[in-house]
């Protein structure tokens, strides 16, 4: 036995368009990441900058699928995960309740301490939410 996942050979054989993948797509503050995958192997993986401004992650996102759809034209299923909402119409990720709130305190130029100590949060959790909040802020 090889070891190769038929999926994985097929493709570097050339044969891509036999091979039925999955494309999943990881939408995050500072990047948006897909794959195809087949057999629980990444096949390819692709990387972009969250756009951010007046620029559209969704936009990012169909032109990714279409990058690896072009390769690997017998997709199976698409899926997306991100850590917020995704606003189709507006073609951006929104942010959760408690974003909204830390946002708001870090505009009023709060520390990450004060904001913890008023939320009854640990100063870790706040910085993970101004993290995440951060890349579309422009």
């Amino acid at each position: 036995m090889s070891g190769v996942n038929p999926a994985q050979e097929a493709a570097s054989n050339g044969n891509r368009d036999r091979v039925r993948v999955s494309i999943g797509l990881d939408v995050g503050g500072t990047k948006i990441a897909a794959g195809a995958v087949s057999g629980g192997i990444v096949l390819e993986r692709l990387e972009r900058p969250t756009p951010v401004g007046g620029s559209s992650a969704v936009e990012t996102m169909f032109e990714m699928v279409a990058a690896l759809r072009a390769r690997y034209p017998a997709v199976a299923a698409v899926g997306v995960g991100a850590a917020g909402m995704v606003d189709w119409p507006a073609g951006h990720i929104r942010w959760a309740p408690r974003e909204h709130e830390i946002a708001e305190l870090v505009s009023a130029r709060l520390s990450n301490r004060a904001i913890a100590d008023g939320l009854v949060l640990s100063e870790r959790t706040v910085a993970g939410h101004v993290i995440a909040c951060w890349p579309s802020c422009g």
